[in-house]
């Protein structure tokens, strides 16, 4: 028999070491129906009426599906094959206790001994271990005298059908008794004849009357005088030691009353079978243990673990706890707080109360009771059988000593013991700080963590302490063009706006928290605010945020402590806040917040990780007038407003974090393009935000006038003037009816004070007044030149000059930031990155264009980027800062031929302008296009691609599925790259064959990434499939070599 394939055949070979020809005689594998016709063959087995097994037993046995390898039983007088057999199955059972059922037996049938079928060689080696090499010779050459046709070495090859009843006729083979199949492989290559029972205790079973009794096979070759050598596992663990010195005393007892010697094999290697023993160490070590058999079994061995675990002490139980809770739970000293690991994410830790850690410890006590109360029943039961056998009384009293020091011992336990079985492991466990997201450069996901820098997908590890997680799996090859034309266009076409967009979200999800910024997004309802948080919060996750208000967040002394841990924090309705920002400054300016819980002790601070954006109708409105608050402050104004039957549901979150929406699909793509960015190129942008776009300059001198009353009463009243100084005074009532104030016209302070006065808001304290001036002025507006000194009038600010009828100079902030505006800085500016989206703008509004408009596609009057006459916020003379910009380069001068968008392009509506649809009369478009798409049609059949394999490049390219959807640039742009391509030799790329395991490097928006996996054939071409499933096609796969 030769029928077994070669994970089987490896099985027996090489980790069992069994002599081959013994494996060709008596395993063979099975598969599919073949494994229910060797076990379900009783009469017992449920069938249907027409003898077929019925849906009950099969689904109960579809585990063998998968196949498996299978040994039968032979009659030992003639050597046929019995029906009765075991079957290993490649799937095993797991039964509802948990445990593994490694091997199968018929049901309802009764079990049997398994001999081995031999080889002549084999039994050969057989007698000469026994000293009957002689006569084994003698019997088997009358055999060979009556063979024709083969060699004697073939014919020693072949089956010896009587072996069995050849040991039989001759006491002196001894034989052993062992527990499964392989290790009786083992031990005949090694020629002992050795007999296999199926379970330690299937070797004695009880008869009808209760009493154990030999199986038949075994009652065959127990006969007077006869040498059996019981050889069982030697396991660690005491409750299957005791079970086993249980058995293998009820086996040898019933093997004594037929008047056997009975021996014991013991070794003192690590190995757990003696298969796995001989081949660690070999066959020369193999006899010098089978030389040391012996009628005294080995000593119980009780690992060092067990040990301590029976010792029902506080030191004992924590010590085995600490060992079951290692990389499992910790403690964070820092704040007092228990976190256990992968609890409910995968990779990340999740914070518990130190009740349900001791409801935990509790849990694994009671597990432990049982577990100990098993283990001594199981001692219990093996001093039983010691003292029921037939062993002389020294060897069962030295015996049941022994086992009776390994009774384990336990007691009650109270709530008071498990509160100081906490404390004590809290001790083992603590971690002084924990290091949340102190890692830099990598990134959990679902699929594991990311490293930035080599672009690998990690592992998750307990190490790296993350209690967070993005709540998706990391695609290197998705795409989010969608979102980001849509940013675009919220954006009103502004790139340094979406760059600027974009590096506040890396640093979101990468932790910048050493920026010190916060991102503060003003403007009315539907222009966008609300779907650019909810990115915002899907790029991180719902669990991984924080909605406040500011009001909570600087009023309620619980609020800090549910920020710990967070990546964002979105503060809502902040406009309507208008007190201190104390705590708002320590979150943005990487100082330490207090964490206090109710119904808490209050423990450490902590120093915050996240990010902060601010989302209102209006700018925030505080008491806090300092440079501290400000310069952590980028607002951005969203005023492109969407009409309300034009808006979609883009993204959507619930209360238990799921995301709906048309942006769900394209969200893991939207996270590579903002990863894409370089954390220096990322830093370099909020730092220098305000000198790259000049909208982010007037919302901030918005911001500043507004908020501010002194900025406010500075803008209006004041002239910037080096040469000039001005009392500072004070604000005395005046009684003459010109002045609100005596001195307001010529005083700094009188004169701030008759301002505020008019504007209705409470003027700051004296004391205060000029120290947040100077901060105002150097700090805030980098004047740099503004001082206060004394003379015998009093305090005075040099530099500043009160407003008089004759000043015609423009408002101070406003005027100021006009005059350095250079040429370079403007530039500067209105300047994109290095990453220029190519795209048009994702389609929100559907305007007059395209299929609506006969004959012809609409067209909208082109507006410059950064036209200061877009959506301007200040009350500033347009005319002349549109001249000075025109006069210094600044302005780009509109073509006179309307652009022609793509259909249903999004259209620029501002106050002065409305969409605007010409109808026109040049060359029709949609021809240029059908020729254009009739030539790329000859180009992808020159390359061979197919219909699918032209899909799969537009999405990864431009995010749509049809060139149909193509704008008129990215048609001709997709036609010149096949034409590049087809006029590139191909690279020659060797043949690879399915299964292989390769790795390389593949192009992607983040650099080379370094991919490996198996081979695999999708539509007639190889592909390299990685362990996640993500397949890359090998075609384009740069540095290839091949690992197995």
């Amino acid at each position: 028999m030769n029928n077994i394939n070669e994970q089987h055949r490896n099985e027996w070979v090489i980790g069992s070491g069994v002599d081959l020809e013994i494996v060709y005689l008596n395993v063979r594998s099975l598969i599919g129906s073949d494994t229910y016709d060797f076990l379900l063959y009783s009469e017992n087995v449920l069938r249907r009426n027409d003898g077929r097994i019925n849906n009950r037993t099969l689904k109960a046995n579809g585990h063998l599906e998968d196949g498996g390898y299978a040994v039968n039983a032979i009659d030992l007088e003639t050597g046929e094959d019995n029906l009765w057999g075991q079957f290993k199955p490649n799937n095993p059972k797991v039964t509802p206790d948990g445990k593994v059922r490694k091997y199968e037996c018929p049901p309802f049938e009764p079990v049997e001994a398994i001999c081995l079928k031999v080889s002549r060689r084999i039994g050969l080696k057989v007698a000469k271990k026994s000293g009957l090499l002689k006569q084994y010779r003698e019997r088997i050459r009358y055999q060979w005298a009556e063979t024709e046709g083969i060699t004697y070495k073939e014919f020693l090859k072949q089956k010896d059908q009587l072996f069995w009843k050849w040991v039989k006729e001759n006491l002196k083979v001894a034989i052993a008794v062992v527990e499964g199949t392989k290790k009786a492989g083992a031990l005949l290559s090694q020629g002992i004849a050795a007999v296999s029972v199926p379970g330690i205790w299937n070797g004695s079973p009880k008869n009808s009357d209760g009493n154990p009794t030999l199986l038949p096979q075994l009652q065959y070759l127990a006969q007077p005088g006869r040498e059996i050598v019981i050889v069982f596992d030697q396991d660690q663990k005491l409750k299957t030691q005791a079970a086993v010195i249980a058995a293998r005393e009820r086996l040898a007892s019933c093997f004594r009353e037929a008047c056997c010697k009975v021996l014991f094999l013991s070794w003192d290697t690590s190995e757990k079978g003696i298969d796995d023993a001989i081949v660690v160490n070999g066959a020369q070590w193999f006899g010098e243990v089978w030389e040391n058999r012996s009628s005294e079994p080995a000593s119980i061995k009780v690992s060092k673990l067990e040990m301590n675990r029976l010792e029902w002490t506080e030191k004992g139980l924590t010590d085995y706890l600490v060992s079951m809770y290692k990389d499992r739970i910790i403690f964070n000293g820092e704040i007092k707080e228990w976190y256990l690991y992968e609890d409910e994410t995968k990779g990340v830790w999740t914070p518990r109360t130190k009740m349900e850690v001791e409801q935990r410890i509790l849990f694994d006590l009671n597990d432990l009771t049982d577990e100990i109360d098993n283990v001594r029943e199981q001692v219990l039961k093996a001093i039983k059988a010691v003292e029921e056998s037939n062993r002389e009384k020294k060897e069962k009293i030295e015996i049941m000593k022994q086992l009776k020091k390994q009774l384990p011992k336990s007691r009650t336990y109270t709530i008071r013991f498990v509160e100081n079985l906490r404390r004590h492991i809290s001790t083992v466990l603590l971690t002084k700080k924990m290091q949340t997201n102190s890692i830099e450069g990598i990134i959990p996901f679902r699929n594991g963590v990311l490293d930035i820098a080599r672009k690998e997908l990690l592992p998750h590890s307990p190490t790296n302490y993350f209690t967070w997680s993005l709540p998706y799996d990391y695609n290197p090859l998705a795409t989010g063009e969608p979102i980001k034309q849509w940013l675009l266009e919220m954006m009103q076409g502004d790139e340094s706006l979406v760059e600027l967009i974009r590096a506040y979200l890396h640093g979101v999800v990468t932790g910048r928290a050493d920026w010190q910024k916060f991102l503060e997004l003003i403007g009315p309802g539907g222009t966008g605010k609300s779907t650019l948080i909810r990115l915002a919060i899907a790029l991180v996750g719902f669990s991984n945020c924080h909605v406040t208000t500011l009001k909570r967040l600087e009023t309620s002394k619980f609020e800090t402590a549910n920020i710990k841990d967070k990546r964002l924090v979105l503060v809502t309705d902040a406009e309507r806040y208008t007190g201190d920002v104390t705590t708002l400054k320590a979150l943005t300016g990487e100082d330490s917040l207090p964490y206090e819980k109710k119904m808490q002790q209050a423990t450490g601070g902590f120093k915050p990780d996240c990010l902060v954006i601010i989302a209102g109708n209006e700018h925030i409105k505080t008491a806090d007038y300092t440079s501290g608050l400000q310069r952590r402050r980028i607002t951005v104004g969203m005023k492109r407003k969407i009409s309300e039957e034009n808006q979609k549901n883009l993204i959507k979150h619930d209360n238990q974090g799921n995301i709906s929406g048309e942006f769900v699909p394209y969200i893991p793509g939207f996270l590579n393009w903002v990863l894409e960015m370089e954390s220096e190129s990322a830093s370099e942008c909020i730092k220098n935000a305000h000198k790259r776009c000049v909208k982010l300059t007037l919302e901030r001198i918005e911001s500043m006038v507004e908020n501010n009353p002194i900025a406010a009463w500075l803008n209006e009243n004041i002239i910037y003037d080096p040469d000039s100084y001005t009392h500072v005074g004070k604000a005395i009532a005046s009684k003459e009816n010109d002045e609100v104030y005596i001195g307001a016209s010529k005083w700094l302070y009188p004169n701030y004070c008759a301002f505020c006065e008019g504007i209705k808001v409470n003027p700051i304290s004296l004391n205060r007044f000029s120290t947040l001036l100077l901060d105002l002025c150097n700090h805030q507006l980098n004047l740099g030149d503004v001082t206060k000194d004394r003379n015998r009038n009093g305090v005075f600010i040099q530099g500043l000059k009160i407003r008089d009828h004759l000043d015609d100079d423009k408002p101070f902030i406003e005027g100021l930031w006009l005059k350095r505006l250079t040429a370079k800085e403007a530039q500067k500016s209105t300047a994109v990155t290095e990453s220029v989206m190519a795209v048009k703008p994702y389609v929100i509004l559907e305007t007059q264009s395209g299929e609506d408009c006969d004959g012809c596609e609409g067209s909208f009057k082109d507006f410059t980027k950064n036209d200061f006459n877009v959506d301007q916020p200040l009350n500033l003379e347009r005319e002349s800062i549109k001249d000075n910009a025109t006069k210094k380069g600044v302005l780009e001068k509109s073509p006179n031929n309307p652009s022609h968008p793509s259909h249903s392009s999004p259209a620029r509506v501002t106050e002065d302008s409305q969409p605007i649809t010409t109808h026109h009369n040049p060359p029709n478009p949609r021809n240029l296009r059908g020729e254009l798409i009739k030539l790329i049609d000859v180009e992808m059949a020159q390359l061979g691609w197919s219909t699918n394999t032209g899909k799969e490049y537009l999405m990864a390219k431009y995010g749509v599925s049809s060139r149909k959807r193509l704008s008129d640039n990215q048609l001709l742009e997709f036609y010149q790259n096949l034409k590049a391509t087809s006029m590139t030799p191909p690279r020659q790329t060797p043949d690879y064959e399915v299964g292989q395991m390769l790795q390389g490097y593949i192009p992607h928006p983040m650099g080379m990434m370094k991919v490996k996996g198996k081979v695999v054939e999708v539509n007639g071409g190889f592909w390299l499939e990685d362990e996640h499933g993500v397949s890359y096609p090998l075609s384009v796969m740069e540095g290839i070599t091949v690992l197995v």
